[in-house]
C-alpha cells in the first residue's frame, strides 16, 4: 500500500490510466471508472448481483469485497449471523465461503479422489488438508509439497525445528511435520549438501520428500497401525494364510494399486459398514464381497506400515511376510 497522495495509484493499488483524461484504473481484463464507480465493460462472470456493471459485489458500509468474486448471498448470510450489538471477523474458509471459526492449519476432512484414467478411472476415499496461507484444501501429496522447502531448510540447519510451531498445525500434523524434519536433519546433518559430501540435495524421489504416501502415511497412521490392522480374504486365502503363517505380497496394477506389498485396513468386522461399502473403500468397487469373507487381525508393531489412502495401509514388501506370531484374532468377518 502506498501512503500519501502524490502518486497515480487508486483503489486496489491500480495505476490511473490518464491517457484519455479519464479516471480509469486498469485491472487487467477491464478498466474501472472511479468517477462513476462502475466497470467500463460487463462482468464476464455474473454472480446474480444487482448489476453486471457494478464494480464490487458488496455494500461498502458493512462489507468490502475488493476481488468482486463473493456473491450477495454469502455477504447476506454473514450479515445475518453477526450480532446486532457486536462485530464478527469473517475469513475465507477455502471453499468459496466464509467462516468465523476457520479450520486449523493441517486440519483434515474426508473427500473423494479420482484415480486412474478414462474407462479405468474411479473415485476413492481420500483426505484433504487445510492450508491457511491460501485458504484451500489439498490432497496429502499437494499439501505436504507446500512445506518441502521449509523442511529441507531445517534438515540443512538453516531453520530451527521450533519454527514449525509458527504455522499453528493441529497436534497430529505437527507430529508428522516434526518427524519429517527429524529425518531431514538425519540425512543432511544440519549442513548444506556441498558441505557434507552429498552431491545432490534430496528431491522428490527421496524417502521422506516423496509426498504424503511416503510421509503422512508413515506418521499420521502410526497410532491406528500400532493397535493392529486387518487383512481380508476369501476362504481359500484364509486357510492358506492360517496354515502357512505367511501373508503373500500383492503385486500388479490390479491387486496392488499403491505398490507391491501386504495390504491391511483399519476397518474392523462389525464396524457398521455394509459389505458393499467396505468393498468400495478397499477395492474401489462395491462388488468384491467374496474377498471380505474372512479376516485376520495382525499386530503391526515394528513393521514399516504406511497409510496409502483412507482406511488402506501398506507394508511395502516384495516377499511373503511371516505373521504366525502376529495374529491377534481371525475368523469369519460377517460381511
Amino acid at each position: 500500500m502506498i501512503n500519501g497522495t502524490d502518486h497515480p495509484y487508486g483503489f486496489g493499488n491500480k495505476e490511473e490510466q490518464d491517457e484519455l483524461d479519464l479516471d480509469w484504473h486498469d485491472f487487467g481484463a477491464r478498466n474501472y471508472d472511479a468517477a462513476i464507480a462502475r466497470w467500463t465493460t460487463i462482468d464476464p462472470i455474473t454472480h446474480f448481483q444487482q448489476s453486471t456493471y457494478t464494480a464490487f459485489d458488496n455494500n461498502p458500509i458493512y462489507f468490502a469485497d475488493p476481488s468482486g468474486t463473493t456473491t450477495v448471498n454469502s455477504i447476506e448470510e454473514m450479515w445475518e449471523a453477526t450480532p446486532e450489538d457486536g462485530s464478527t471477523t469473517w475469513n475465507a474458509d477455502g471453499e468459496g465461503g466464509f467462516c468465523d471459526d476457520c479450520p486449523q492449519e493441517g486440519e483434515s476432512k474426508d473427500s473423494k479422489k479420482v484415480v486412474g484414467s478414462g474407462a479405468y478411472s474411479f473415485a476413492v476415499d481420500a483426505k484433504k488438508y487445510y492450508h491457511k496461507a491460501d485458504d484451500k484444501w489439498y490432497f496429502e501429496e499437494e499439501y505436504f509439497e507446500k512445506f518441502r522447502s521449509h523442511i529441507r531448510k531445517i534438515g540443512q540447519g538453516q531453520a530451527s525445528i521450533e519454527t514449525l510451531n509458527n504455522y499453528g498445525f493441529t497436534d497430529e500434523m505437527l507430529f508428522a511435520m516434526a518427524s519429517w524434519a527429524v529425518q531431514a536433519y538425519d540425512y543432511y546433518g544440519g549442513q548444506v549438501p556441498k558441505a557434507n559430501g552429498h552431491a545432490i540435495p534430496m528431491g522428490i524421489d527421496s524417502p521422506f520428500f516423496a509426498g504424503a504416501f511416503g510421509l503422512a502415511s508413515k506418521f499420521l497412521g502410526t497410532a491406528r497401525a500400532s493397535a493392529g490392522l486387518y487383512h481380508y480374504t476369501d476362504e481359500a486365502g484364509y486357510n492358506a494364510i492360517m496354515e502357512s503363517g505367511l501373508l503373500k505380497a500383492s503385486t500388479g496394477a490390479k491387486n496392488a494399486r499403491y505398490g507391491t506389498g501386504q495390504y491391511l485396513t483399519d476397518i474392523a468386522p462389525g464396524s457398521g459398514f455394509t459389505v458393499g461399502q467396505v468393498s468400495r473403500r478397499l477395492f474401489g468397487v462395491p462388488w468384491n464381497g467374496r474377498k471380505l469373507q474372512h479376516f485376520i487381525q495382525i499386530e503391526t508393531k515394528g513393521l514399516k506400515v504406511i497409510q496409502t489412502n483412507n482406511h488402506i495401509y501398506l507394508i511395502n514388501n516384495t516377499s511373503s511376510l511371516n505373521i504366525s506370531k502376529r495374529i491377534i484374532s481371525s475368523g469369519k468377518s460377517g460381511f
